[in-house]
């Protein structure tokens, strides 16, 4: 009853200098649209446009002024020495902002499924944009949320999905325009993911498993041209000896969804 008094003023505290009053600022709004999607829809523009505004906040790194180039994760990695010096990590609370805002984006998806192809033009692209996040706890944010996207894209059983029984047809062509819309981004994942899974992070391997075993589910077939990007990250993470026992049955559960939702002649070439 009292959301449209305290939207305003929260989203009036989100422009203060302030990265724990901010952080705070969408952790109130993630609770607004887990408890009340409903009441929320009013407001659904202005909180996704402020999450997608802080979800790159990021004041103290230079992603090299590329944030649209899926090709920046080649040169990235060789930034960090650099930009140590001129700060230290500890003052740096502003990923605690990314991932909140990217927490109140998955809120969004996991509660609205009937808002999906809106989100694929506005949430979609700006998630994939973040797979290159530099920090592990954010990064795994993102791969969670994509993840959820995924969910809801295979027709998610969201208990608070505000879908009902009369708007189904809508929803099944939806879901249908979902999934070509996602396809189309199939190799961008692909190209961000298989990086990332010889990364030093288990974090971030694991959740590039999560979020590749639900791409696989989602859309089965999809990654069959894929394959020889994936296997030597499989491999990687199966033989290398940091490799936690986690780990490796994450590894083994994609490679397991692979394979049953795959062409076998996909895999002849790499029987071996």
């Amino acid at each position: 009853d009292h959301l449209e008094k305290l939207i305003p003023m929260v989203v009036k505290f989100t422009g203060v200098e302030d990265d724990e009053l901010r952080e705070y600022c969408f952790q109130a709004f993630e609770a607004f649209i887990r408890r009340c999607p409903k009441e929320m829809s009013p407001h659904i523009a202005m909180v996704t446009k402020l999450c997608l505004k802080f979800m790159t906040f990021d004041p103290n790194y230079n992603y090299d002024d590329s944030e649209e180039d899926e090709d920046s994760m080649d040169i990235e990695d060789g930034d960090d020495e650099e930009s140590d010096d001129e700060y230290s990590d500890d003052d740096d609370m502003s990923w605690k902002v990314r991932r909140s805002a990217i927490k109140c984006l998955e809120a969004w998806i996991s509660t609205r499924r009937d808002l999906l192809l809106s989100f694929y033009s506005s949430i979609c692209p700006a998630l994939l944009a973040r797979f290159k996040e530099r920090e592990e706890n954010v990064r795994a944010d993102v791969f969670a949320a994509f993840s959820t996207l995924l969910r809801q894209t295979r027709g998610g059983s969201s208990h608070h999905s505000l879908i009902t029984a009369g708007s189904e047809l809508g929803a099944s062509r939806d879901q249908e325009t979902a999934v070509a819309l996602l396809k189309t981004q199939i190799p961008v994942i692909v190209k961000a993911l298989h990086k990332q899974l010889k990364e030093k992070s288990l974090k971030s391997r694991q959740g590039c498993f999560c979020l590749l075993t639900e791409l696989a589910h989602t859309v089965p077939g999809s990654l069959e041209e894929h394959i020889p990007a994936l296997l030597p990250g499989i491999v990687f993470c199966l033989t290398d000896k940091s490799t936690s026992s986690t780990m490796r049955i994450d590894a083994l559960s994609f490679f397991h969804v692979l394979l049953i939702s795959h062409p076998p002649q996909a895999f002849q070439p790499h029987m071996q």
